[in-house]
């Protein structure tokens, strides 16, 4: 009974395994889709919304306020457009990992400063791996930030011997890795490493910054049954 059991179990962890990937997969698909219609949606209608008030005779009081008008819509367009962008990066479609990598780290409204650094010719790097890695970029980024304090902050990407190296590095307040915590950041950075076959290690300490390390094989394996007991006659 206790072999039967803890074989249905290794089942489990293996059907666990495909379907934590699929759901990421359906996610992603389901982050695309709402991105795009803000970006192609949202954000055209109210450039029209623009265009008609930019028609209205501005005369009297009513000048005012419709530049008023005009300054909020052109503020909301820019938020959607972050949002949009942080939903679907278009950009890793239309220019690639790196470059997609480089303006992360580079954008407007970082509270750090950001060193990037990539010796890696982006054709080695699998596309089915963009996403998990700009979204651990990402994850680690916005940590840094937010719960850091960092003002500096690392990032390399490498390729050795069949495997992508990701390495997040910052010089924030760190944490001690033994405690609770309530965020979860550092839950999804692990499920987007292991859907893709990949692992991920957080190095850090009170006082001691903190180092996001993400390996990936460039050649995912074939999956494999989980091993299972056998009854064995003596």
């Amino acid at each position: 009974n206790l072999m039967i059991a803890f074989n249905l179990m290794m089942d489990r962890l293996a059907d666990l395994t495909v379907s934590r990937k699929r759901v990421l997969d359906a996610a992603d698909q389901e982050r695309t889709r709402i991105g795009r219609q803000l970006h192609e949606g949202v954000c055209q209608e109210l450039a029209g919304a623009c265009m008609a008030l930019e028609a209205i005779p501005e005369k009297g009081r009513h000048k005012s306020m419709v530049h008023r008008i005009l300054h909020q819509i052109a503020q909301t367009q820019k938020k959607i457009k972050r949002i949009a962008g942080d939903l679907h990066p278009v950009m890793l479609e239309e220019f690639g990992l790196i470059m997609t990598l480089e303006w992360l780290c580079n954008r407007p409204g970082n509270s750090f400063d950001t060193v990037f650094k990539s010796p890696v010719n982006e054709a080695d790097i699998p596309r089915s791996l963009y996403g998990a890695i700009f979204r651990i970029t990402r994850e680690a980024l916005s940590n840094a930030a937010r719960h850091a304090w960092a003002d500096q902050v690392h990032v390399q990407l490498s390729l050795e011997s069949g495997t992508i190296d990701l390495r997040i590095k910052d010089n924030g307040q760190g944490f001690d890795p033994g405690r609770e915590y309530g965020g979860s950041g550092l839950i999804r950075m692990r499920e987007r490493a292991a859907a893709e076959q990949g692992t991920l290690s957080i190095h850090t300490g009170p006082g001691q910054g903190c180092t996001v390390a993400a390996s990936f094989p460039t050649e995912p394996c074939p999956a494999r049954p989980m091993p299972k007991f056998k009854l064995a006659r003596v």
